[in-house]
């Protein structure tokens, strides 16, 4: 994120003075930028705080998708034609059992 501009692009946001107008403000890198801009934390500890937070909402990301029954599937351990096999497999034992609670 850092390598590709975030820095100039939070930097410009702030001396347009949109900090507090965009929502982008809430979004992870942006909101970690802001005080290290503000001279408030190092540019080490802002880039710690987005890893920090890019870790967490991913954790958040899987729980919720486990709880809406994702099935986690490691393609580097089958080759192309077992995944798309596992895939259409999975795919259509949902249709069938989404099909038997409609009845």
């Amino acid at each position: 994120m850092v390598e590709e501009g975030l820095l100039d692009e939070v930097k410009s946001l702030l001396e347009m003075g949109f900090e507090k107008f965009l929502t982008s403000q809430q979004a992870i890198g942006y909101k970690e930028l802001v005080p290290y801009f503000k001279g408030e934390i190092t540019l080490e500890n802002a880039i710690k705080r987005i890893i920090k937070n890019t870790k967490e909402y991913a954790k958040r990301q899987i729980r919720w998708f486990r709880k809406q029954g994702w099935i986690e599937v490691d393609m580097d351990r089958m080759t192309l034609q077992e995944g798309v096999d596992f895939i259409l497999k999975v795919s259509s034992e949902t249709v069938q059992n989404l099909k038997a609670g409609l009845n």
